[in-house]
């Protein structure tokens, strides 16, 4: 990812631990920065991806970055020199599935997704980014 993209030092994120069912509106955590696993521990998801078709000067990236903050995820996205969209999604388990699914058949109004691919996916303790961002 560019330098110009802050990711939060581990001293200044707290992680909020909450009972199932509480700390929820709406279906959705009151913070973006609680998940909780079967054993207790905070644990988030970390996934690559890459889109492919035509995704570029179509405002995907401005959707994206939407949608994600909309499911409370954090990361990044950006065009690359191949005319696909590439970037990095963290945050809850469900939150990262259902930005997996809008990016494979959803994307802007005006995009047309031909392949959505995702790699690097991995558990982390806590989030690396402060928000999701287009970077350009």
């Amino acid at each position: 990812t560019p330098s110009s993209f802050r990711k939060l030092r581990p001293s200044l994120l707290l992680t909020f631990l909450v009972p199932s069912g509480a700390g929820c509106q709406g279906g959705r955590p009151l913070f973006a920065g609680a998940a909780m696993s079967l054993g207790g521990q905070a644990l988030f998801v970390s996934v690559d991806y890459e889109v492919f078709g035509k995704v570029q000067g179509v405002f995907f990236r401005k959707h994206t970055e939407k949608e994600a903050r909309r499911l409370g995820l954090r990361g990044w996205v950006q065009n690359t020199p191949r005319g696909t969209v590439q970037g990095q999604l963290q945050g809850s388990e469900d939150g990262v599935r259902a930005m997996q699914a809008w990016l494979r058949h959803t994307g802007s109004p005006s995009a047309r997704i031909d392949e959505a691919l995702f790699g690097e996916e991995r558990r982390i303790p806590r989030l690396e980014y402060s928000d999701f961002r287009i970077i350009k």
